[in-house]
């Protein structure tokens, strides 16, 4: 036996406009994340220039598959590592470090000391890391020379938005 389709339940217009406002509410949440990368690259970069969106994914990339975030917080890159020193002060805290008496590398700016940190990271041990059970890797025989390099410019660039 059928039904007619008058007596079938009515959905209100209260709840179709309910649901439309619950899926815009979920699309005003999601796609800020989606596009703070690419926000970041475009209003953040130290150079005064954004990178290409290619050479920032891909430095990015670099960065999150070799497990920085996971010692490193870098605004940036979304990390909240708490092993290591912050690379949200990067470029600025390289500066000082490079001027302090105890350091004893070959750095002449931040982005060098940055390239020498990741390649050999015991060169300068980081104040208030010495003691640290979960010392850094080196990075120099893991990672080219571009991709330390690449890693100390992105450092640089970003590392004080």
């Amino acid at each position: 036996m059928h039904r007619p389709l008058s007596s079938l339940p009515q959905k209100s217009p209260d709840a179709a406009a309910s649901m439309i406002y619950l899926i815009v509410a979920l699309l005003l949440l999601l796609v800020p994340s989606v596009l703070r990368a690419e926000a970041l690259n475009q209003s953040c970069a130290g150079t005064g220039q954004p990178w290409s969106d290619a050479r920032f994914g891909s430095v990015k990339a670099v960065y999150l598959d070799n497990y920085c975030g996971y010692c490193h917080s870098f605004s940036v890159v979304e990390s909240r590592g708490m092993f290591g020193p912050n690379h949200d002060a990067a470029a600025a805290v390289a500066a000082r470090y490079i001027d302090d008496p105890g350091y004893t590398g070959g750095a002449a700016g931040a982005q060098e000391y940055l390239a020498e940190s990741i390649a050999q990271p015991t060169v300068y041990m980081t104040p208030g890391y010495a003691a640290t059970t979960h010392q850094m890797p080196a990075y120099e025989g893991l990672l080219t020379e571009a991709q330390i390099s690449e890693l100390a410019a992105f450092l640089t660039a970003y590392g004080d938005c």
